[in-house]
């Protein structure tokens, strides 16, 4: 028995739990891409309440982003993204890059239905690390799930109190 196998469990447990965070890897790397794109579009400068919670959110993003790349190394496995442009992001992703930002209102309820697509992942391969008791993976999705969740509900706040 390898010491992979003692911590992270079986070879096909971890490698199924891989797979699954790569391809939310994938998501992440555009959803981190849009908000950047969202961070550094002029039009929005003057939502200053908006531009310190997404300069946060991208810095956040970015560090979660890096964590799912660590977990799926701690695995025994290589993410697949290498470059976080568009052309080297998987083409079939549940979060869509952001090709042009129509404004403040198309902006947030980007950032929200992204968080909830990233959301609704992160709670499946919740669920997948703990039918395979996979610890440190069930931590990273937990705080995964709960950054995600905090998101989308401060940008739904946002959006909503934009248009009232």
């Amino acid at each position: 028995m390898d010491a992979l196998s003692f911590h992270y469990g079986s070879p096909e447990a971890r490698e199924s739990i891989a797979e699954r965070l790569d391809d939310l890897l994938g998501n992440y790397s555009i959803y981190h891409e849009n908000i950047r794109r969202i961070n550094w579009d002029s039009k929005l400068r003057p939502f200053l309440d908006l531009n310190g919670k997404v300069e946060l959110l991208y810095q956040v993003s970015q560090r979660s982003r890096d964590e799912i790349a660590e977990q799926i190394v701690d695995l025994g496995f290589t993410p697949t993204i290498e470059d976080p442009t568009p052309s080297y992001l998987p083409a079939k992703t549940e979060v869509k890059a952001l090709q042009f930002i129509e404004g403040f209102d198309h902006a947030v309820l980007d950032i929200v239905q992204a968080s909830r697509q990233l959301l609704e992942m992160a709670k499946d391969i919740f669920y997948l690390a703990q039918e395979y008791k996979e610890e440190e993976t069930i931590a990273l999705m937990s705080k995964v799930i709960q950054q995600l969740s905090f998101t989308a509900v401060v940008f739904s706040s946002v959006r909503l109190a934009q248009n009232n």
